[in-house]
């Protein structure tokens, strides 16, 4: 997306226009809001690895992938990339 910059608004490429002040608002909001989401999904990694060793195995997975997942860098969905590797061994 390309940004057009002047002294009384901010444009993008789409034509709409908006202030500095509310695209900047608008661009934390998301930021915090993926914030959140990262450590809603990350949050469940703790629960999951007090499942039984036979639980995670119905589900196609082990503790060992889930400690894999927790570590993978923030700008990975980690939730997604553990979804991802037990579907493939069903």
């Amino acid at each position: 997306m390309s940004i057009t910059y002047d002294a009384r608004t901010v444009s993008t490429h789409a034509g709409h226009g908006s202030s500095p002040f509310a695209v900047a608002t608008n661009w934390f909001q998301g930021l915090v809001s993926q914030f959140e989401e990262y450590r809603a999904r990350r949050a469940a990694f703790p629960a999951m690895l007090n499942l039984s060793d036979s639980m995670l195995e119905d589900i196609g997975m082990s503790k060992a992938d889930i400690r894999r997942a927790e570590i993978l860098p923030l700008t990975v969905n980690a939730s997604l990339e553990l979804y991802k590797l037990a579907a493939s061994r069903r």
